[in-house]
């Protein structure tokens, strides 16, 4: 989905439409990751979001979606790299 958010930077989208799309694709995550239950808002920055209680997941300027394998469950980390969603850190 990284395409859609630099798609929308490209066609002067206003930062909140930005901001909804990724709170919108986070929240989509959590669901098909089975965890919707842990979603919320961690930390916002310039440059990144992260979500989650214990299952945190990062969006950012420069890598996209980034799923912690320190702070996730097996299982959202398996549906994280089944379903393609991005890259898994340590």
């Amino acid at each position: 989905m990284i395409e859609k958010y630099i798609e929308d930077v490209k066609r002067h989208a206003e930062p909140e439409e930005i901001v909804a799309n990724i709170i919108y694709e986070a929240r989509r995550i959590f669901r098909v990751c089975e965890a919707e239950d842990d979603f919320c808002v961690q930390h916002a920055g310039e440059e990144s979001i992260v979500f989650g209680g214990w299952n945190r997941v990062r969006w950012g300027v420069r890598l996209g979606w980034v799923a912690f394998e320190s702070h996730c469950s097996s299982e959202v980390l398996a549906a994280f790299k089944k379903l393609g969603f991005g890259k898994v850190v340590a």
